[in-house]
Parts: C-alpha cells; structure tokens; sequence
C-alpha cells in the first residue's frame, strides 16, 4: 500500500543545501519505507476510528499489514470482541477508501500495548516550623517512652531543617 504524500512543501528552504529532516530521513531507502509504512498505518489507524464507538477509537494499534489481512492490537478481550463485531464495516470502510482487497481482521490481544498515562506524584515535603518543632520537642521531653515517643521523634527528624 503506497501513499503519495508531501510533508514538507509548505515549508521555505533557505539554501538548497539546508535539508530539512524529513527530507533526509527520506534520502535513505530503509528510513523512507518506514516512514510510508508508518504514514499508512496512521491513516489506517484514523479510518478505523471513525467505524468505531467512542470508547474505542483510541483503545488499538494498527500493528501489521499484509497483501489481504490488517493486524490490529488492542489491550484486552473486551476491546477485541467489540473490534470482531465490527469487522465486517471496518474491512468495507478500507476497501472502499484506499481500495485495498483486504478480507480479514486479526486482532491481538497484547496486555498493556496502550500507552498507559504517567502519574507524577508531587511529593513536596509539608515544612512544619521551627516554632512548631520546637512544641514537637517539649511534647516529647513531657512523654513516657513508647510509640508515641518514637513517631515523635520521626516526626521532629523528619521536619527539621
């Protein structure tokens, strides 16, 4: 499946030989292929899209192509079986978009293929006083020797500067 497109013929070049860098990529035969394989399967990826309900549309990959099949990788069998049920509109909106004789859908289950979202925990370290510390201090002189001592002493430790 080929796919003639033009990234960069929007931008100006001031010299000729100032490449931009998907003019480079381009130059070498390997890289290019990877690209337009690429580019295809974005645009694969965005057909699929539109058969599917929303909960879907970002819940798979395209991962293979192949002369009459598509491989698409979804992250579990819920995913998979609503893609199975599908199939038949998702084959037909290709064949009839890029008119590729595409007769099958194989669809992987491939446990966390989605990038999952990064959660960044801010741990800040809550400051208590010195004022406070010093209550901290007093409270510990004044107590009897156990638990409560010791998380005092954690507490005080932990928070002096």
């Amino acid at each position: 499946m080929k796919y003639n497109y033009n990234i960069m013929n929007s931008s100006k070049q001031t010299n000729s030989h100032n490449y931009k860098a998907i003019d480079w990529l381009r130059s070498n035969r390997k890289i290019n292929e990877t690209l337009v394989t690429a580019y295809n399967y974005i645009k694969i990826k965005q057909l699929v899209s539109t058969v599917l309900p929303e909960y879907l549309k970002n819940s798979f990959h395209i991962i293979k192509t192949e002369q009459n099949s598509i491989t698409i990788a979804v992250d579990g069998a819920t995913y998979a079986t609503r893609i199975r049920q599908l199939s038949p509109s998702i084959l037909n909106k290709i064949k009839t978009t890029y008119s590729l004789n595409l007769e099958i859908i194989k669809i992987k289950i491939i446990n966390n293929c989605l990038a999952s979202e990064i959660k960044i925990i801010n741990k800040q370290k809550n400051y208590i006083s010195n004022n406070t510390i010093k209550y901290f201090e007093q409270l510990r002189e004044k107590s009897k020797p156990g638990p409560l001592k010791d998380a005092i002493e954690k507490l005080i430790e932990h928070h002096k500067s």
